[in-house]
Parts: C-alpha cells; structure tokens; sequence
C-alpha cells in the first residue's frame, strides 16, 4: 500500500504460465491484431473539464510501475504469413521470457532474457537491458540451428536480385 502513496505501484512478481499468442499476417499484408487500435474511439469529454482547461494541467501526473520480476513460462507462439505466395508458418515453444527490476521512470533499467524454440533443434536466446524512458534496448541475439532453405522460403521475395538456384 506504500507503493500507492509514494505514486508507484510495485509488484514483487507477476507471472503468466502456459500463454498462448498468434500473430498472423493476412493477405493484404496487415497483422490480425491492427484492427483493433483502428476501432478505438477517442474518449468522450468529461462535463467536469472545462474547455479552456488543458488536459495536462487537469489530471494529476499518472503513477509509475515498478515489477521486481515479470516472467512468462513455457509460452507458445503461432506464425502465420498468408501475405506471401506460399504461405509461412513457423511455431515457438516453448518461450521463456524474464524481465527483472521493470520500472517505467525516467532512466530506469531493467535486464531481460528471452528463450525459445523454432522447430526440432533450432533456438533463440536473446539478453540484455531495457529503458522506457527514454527508449534504450542493448543484448545479444544467439541464433542456433536456423537451417537456411527454411528461412529462406520466407525471406526470398525480399531479395528478387539473387537468383534462387545460387542460395
């Protein structure tokens, strides 16, 4: 309850287990969650706010977060790109994803470590720091097993000046 007054709500930990995601590109190109920041609406104008009144001026600074460990386990991920003429699916599981000492206050930092499997044998290991604010993000990227005629299957529209025979 500290946490409230002092105008910063802390966690010890949040955890999620067992999410699932799936990102699809459609067709046209557009990913299957953009439609959602398109329908929000504006919120409507409060009868208590003048209107010679800035918002800024009106509303009390908003209160910072502070999540000493955010972790998600054994998280699955679905690909799927139509937008493509063969279509692409790839699939990640299981991720692991942590986060220590998050903090949304000016020049906070915080270290993140990501990992996660792209089919039989191939990973991805990715670790470092994170900023919000201002927007700061330095690691590594460790990318093991990847075997290119895969990823190549996706990438080569992306490169139409190598022949394909040659890759």
């Amino acid at each position: 309850l500290i946490s409230l007054v002092k105008g910063v709500l802390t966690f010890k930990e949040v955890r999620l287990l067992l999410p699932f995601g799936q990102l699809i590109v459609r067709p046209d190109g557009q990913l299957n969650f953009s439609d959602l920041a398109n329908k929000r609406e504006p919120n409507p104008p409060s009868a208590k706010t003048s209107p010679s009144v800035s918002g800024s001026e009106n509303q009390k600074e908003a209160s910072h977060v502070h999540i000493e460990l955010f972790e998600l386990q054994q998280g699955l991920l679905e690909f799927h790109d139509y937008s493509k003429p063969d279509p692409f699916h790839a699939y990640l599981v299981p991720i692991h994803f942590s986060l220590k000492n998050f903090s949304t206050q000016p020049d906070g930092e915080s270290s993140y470590s990501l990992k996660a499997e792209i089919g039989d044998g191939d990973s991805l290991e990715w670790e470092g720091t994170l900023a919000l604010n201002p927007l700061r993000l330095r690691g590594t990227l460790a990318i093991n097993g990847i075997r290119l005629p895969s990823m190549w299957q996706y990438v080569r529209e992306e490169f139409p000046f190598l022949d394909r025979k040659s890759v």
